[in-house]
């Protein structure tokens, strides 16, 4: 599954302009990834998680 989710960020950030869809894609990609261990956390990289409870 990590692998899969790898390979499909690779291939958004070759869009040269991609709609809210991937964009929320690759969010849910990243989120996934890191929340798992796969992907180190890097709060300083321009993008930031932020939850809310409701």
């Amino acid at each position: 599954m990590a692998a899969h989710l790898d390979g499909q960020l690779r291939a958004i950030a070759n869009e040269s302009s991609p709609d809210i869809g991937l964009v929320v894609v690759a969010m849910s990609n990243i989120h996934w990834l890191e929340t798992r261990g796969h992907l180190q956390q890097d709060n300083f990289n321009g993008m930031a998680f932020q939850y809310a409870t409701f």
